[in-house]
């Protein structure tokens, strides 16, 4: 995205923010919830932010770590959760600690289905994955809007963050 479009919808130039300027959670979830006004679209991301995080968190499950065969712990799932409470470390104890009891229940919700059926779960995360999002594109389509994460990747973490608060 270019400088000038970033002026124009309030967000500074890449790299000009230092970290008592970063956004608070509170500004962040605003602006996610002004590009979420539909009631419709809101619907839609109540049920399929989730579910992408819940498929992408089954997807990371099967990367194993080089050299941990052994250890159920040490895959992507986990280390992606990890990466991600450091960001909602960063806006404070309350998301951190809300989005870790989430990663905490997605996760054993996938150690379940690893654990306890035959299930081919790479294919029915790719599944949920593909149809979450087509939904949400079609949410953003009546909506009258792009998604969020478009303009910042970081929406991507905002996203479930706001789920919990709205």
């Amino acid at each position: 995205m270019c400088q000038r479009s970033r002026r124009r919808t309030g967000w500074p130039a890449r790299g000009s923010l230092k970290r008592e300027q970063m956004k608070t959670a509170q500004q962040w979830l605003a602006v996610y919830a002004a590009n979420h006004r539909n009631p419709i679209n809101q619907r839609i991301h109540r049920v399929c932010v989730p579910a992408i995080l819940f498929s992408v968190l089954g997807l990371a499950w099967h990367v194993q770590i080089v050299g941990t065969v052994d250890l159920w712990w040490a895959n992507g799932a986990i280390v992606l959760s990890l990466v991600a409470l450091a960001f909602y470390w960063w806006l404070g104890m309350w998301p951190c600690l809300i989005m870790a009891a989430t990663f905490g229940v997605i996760i054993a919700m996938v150690m379940g289905l690893e654990w306890g059926t035959s299930v081919p779960t790479v294919a029915l995360y790719s599944t949920i994955f593909a149809l979450a999002w087509i939904a949400q594109l079609i949410g953003h389509k009546v909506e009258g809007g792009s998604p969020s994460f478009l303009e910042d990747v970081q929406f991507l973490l905002i996203g479930p963050l706001w789920v919990f608060y709205h």
